[in-house]
């Protein structure tokens, strides 16, 4: 029997084979007068990003604290007490955050003032008579054991019915108090003052504790 032509050509002649054909098409083409289009593939340029890890360009911050000891607080007096803070050498002492957070027994919250003087001798007052904003007299409940930081959201009782049913505690803002250091130097000494500015109550300073953070 007589094998039929192509059967058996190896592939790589059916290559060069097709090949020889499609260049004599083309070749019969351009001969002709016609016009022979050529398809490039097109070149494509990636270009490559390289990416940096992100570093953060937080500066360090230092808290230091001071401790405040306890003391009396005579009626219808005022007290200073003086709280060093300072650094370790080489560390920030620009100030960037003040909390202050104080422990007292008093009869009748509504008669203290408290107040804060920095090393550089800024002074402002932190706690004024709560809840005399619309009374003479203010909250008449006892005791205070209160956190104050200007990061805080809460504040302390401005008017008569602000005023809680018992003591005074939580953490609140002194409504830029505290931030009024803010850029100062904090190494040396500070001074707390609590005036009693009503007869009557007198009470103690149990503890207090005095951070402060620099960048």
């Amino acid at each position: 029997m007589k094998q039929q032509g192509n059967k058996n050509v190896p592939m790589d002649e059916k290559l060069v084979a097709g090949q020889r054909s499609q260049r004599r098409s083309m070749l019969a083409m351009i001969g002709a007068g016609g016009v022979l289009s050529v398809w490039h593939k097109p070149i494509i340029n990636t270009v490559i990003v390289p990416t940096h890890a992100q570093t953060s360009t937080d500066a360090p911050t230092v808290t230091t604290t001071g401790s405040i000891s306890s003391m009396a607080i005579p009626d219808q007096a005022t007290i200073d007490i003086d709280v060093p803070v300072s650094h370790p050498d080489g560390s920030p002492t620009t100030i960037s955050r003040v909390v202050l957070e104080l422990d007292i027994t008093h009869g009748f919250q509504g008669d203290l003032v408290i107040s804060l003087t920095s090393p550089s001798g800024t002074s402002s007052v932190l706690v004024d008579r709560v809840g005399t904003g619309n009374t003479a007299f203010g909250c008449s409940n006892s005791d205070f054991s209160i956190v104050l930081d200007d990061e805080a959201t809460a504040m302390l009782p401005v008017n008569l019915g602000d005023c809680p049913s018992g003591a005074i505690s939580g953490t609140f803002s002194t409504g830029g108090g505290l931030s009024t250091f803010n850029g100062e130097s904090t190494d040396g000494t500070w001074v707390l003052t609590i005036e009693d500015a009503a007869q009557t109550d007198g009470g103690m300073l149990n503890r207090g504790v005095l951070s402060v953070t620099c960048a």
